[in-house]
């Protein structure tokens, strides 16, 4: 839905509209993680919220790392 809204903003022209928008998604999702973090800690002790984010991306290394690797090209 987002994508549809800029691309239709990229046909009429208004590529100043595009760029101010893309330099607020890295804010946005710095202040959006934040919060999260800060309610997670909040409601669960903040080690707890630590060690669940560390298994989390320790299951997701492990099932990249056990992905089978793309054929090599010719």
């Amino acid at each position: 839905m987002i994508v549809l809204a800029v691309t239709q903003l990229g046909a009429s022209g208004s590529a100043a509209s595009i760029s101010g928008m893309s330099a607020l998604v890295g804010p946005s999702g710095g202040v959006l993680g934040n919060l999260v973090g800060a309610g997670l800690g909040h409601f669960l002790s903040l080690p707890r919220v630590f060690l669940t984010i560390a298994a989390a991306f320790g299951v997701a290394s492990l099932l990249l790392w056990m992905r089978p690797l793309a054929a090599p090209c010719d």
